[in-house]
């Protein structure tokens, strides 16, 4: 049986003169797959370059492992060095490197997140749908922020595209990281704030729910981010998870630290 599969999609947003998005995703062997999105900021005009760099530089270090799952030391450090290379490259040419990050690597029991900024990593288990990172950005999530946003159709910058998290910004930057137990018919989801700020996490469960092929789910995700009246760039990465193998016992040890909520996931 094959372990994973693993679909993407973006689109430029009507409003941008370039796509500001970058997504990579690949099975790397049969014992591991990747995906990684990055969503450069649109107010400055080198955002492109520098989620290109960023989403290249953490695929390619996660492919040279071979099968090798990363652990929550190297995924920090190779994010890590990616922020740093953005800094000085700014510093020496004398412009703005900045972008999000969120990298999920799968192996054969346990996944890991690592992320920095907006994008978002969810877990869909079963009826189940939860977001596994953190945004780092000012919440304007009430109702009258949300009548706001719908009102002025994205015209006025609203106070969550504000962020207290990003990559380029500084030589050195924390990096959340969360390790995730996995079980067979996972399905993971990484998307860019144009998507997840005008599709919930209950609408892009029934898409899971419909669109059994990951390409055909992230396809349907940013159609329907669009349709919604998404303005910026949308992307979106789905990989599932078909076979699991019994963690090891040494594995079983971190897991009983991860947060409240993941045991809600496994009951």
């Amino acid at each position: 049986m094959t372990r994973f599969t693993i679909g993407a999609a973006t689109m430029q947003g009507m409003k941008r003169a370039v796509n500001q998005d970058c997504v990579h995703v690949q099975v790397c062997s049969g014992d591991l797959a990747l995906a990684v999105i990055a969503d450069g900021l649109g107010a400055y005009a080198d955002s492109a370059e520098a989620s290109t760099f960023v989403c290249r530089h953490v695929a390619t270090a996660m492919e040279n492992r071979s099968d090798v799952l990363p652990d929550r030391r190297s995924l920090t450090a190779l994010i890590q060095e990616a922020n740093l290379h953005l800094w000085q490259q700014a510093l020496d040419e004398s412009k703005v490197l900045r972008t999000t990050v969120s990298a999920l690597a799968c192996g054969v029991s346990h996944a890991i997140v690592g992320h920095v900024g907006d994008c978002r990593v969810y877990l869909a288990r079963g009826e189940m749908m939860r977001q596994i990172t953190r945004d780092h950005a000012h919440q304007d999530s009430g109702p009258l922020q949300q009548l706001r946003r719908r009102l002025s159709a994205g015209d006025i910058p609203s106070a969550r595209h504000r962020l207290t998290r990003v990559m380029g910004d500084n030589p050195i930057v924390p990096v959340d990281v969360e390790t995730i137990p996995l079980a067979a018919g996972d399905r993971f989801v990484l998307c860019c704030d144009g998507v997840w700020d005008v599709v919930d996490a209950e609408k892009m469960l029934a898409i899971l729910q419909t669109h059994l092929e990951d390409i055909s789910a992230a396809e349907q995700l940013i159609a329907l981010a669009r349709e919604h009246g998404a303005t910026d760039d949308v992307s979106a990465a789905i990989l599932s998870v078909h076979q699991v193998d019994a963690p090891a016992a040494a594995d079983m040890v971190p897991q009983l630290a991860r947060r409240n909520w993941l045991t809600s996931l496994l009951s």
